[in-house]
């Protein structure tokens, strides 16, 4: 991600992707599903990995990631990022504007 390898997946797909977890529709899954998806189902995350997204991710029962919320969280903090990438390339650059 700090080396913007990949772009970031739009927000409907993510949501898509969290709702297929979500069979019932509640709008949230446990972080212990998560957990068990995101180490053991070739995803692959280290354990510092996951301590960072149960930081950024979880609610505040701890117990749940209300994944509308932390989707429009992602999109918001991408939309900062570039935002600030763009404000940093027109400060070196500031005769293409």
């Amino acid at each position: 991600m700090m080396k913007n390898e990949y772009e970031p997946a739009p927000a409907e797909r993510l949501l898509a992707a969290f709702r297929i977890l979500d069979p019932q529709g509640t709008g949230k899954i446990s972080i212990e599903i998560l957990e068990e998806l995101l180490t053991t189902k070739g995803i692959g995350f280290r354990p510092e990995e996951i301590m960072a997204f149960k930081n950024y991710a979880i609610d505040k029962t701890g117990q749940w990631v209300e994944y509308e919320d932390y989707v429009a969280k992602l999109v918001d903090e991408n939309q900062r990022h570039y935002d600030y990438l763009f404000a940093e390339w027109f400060a070196k650059h500031p005769d293409r504007r």
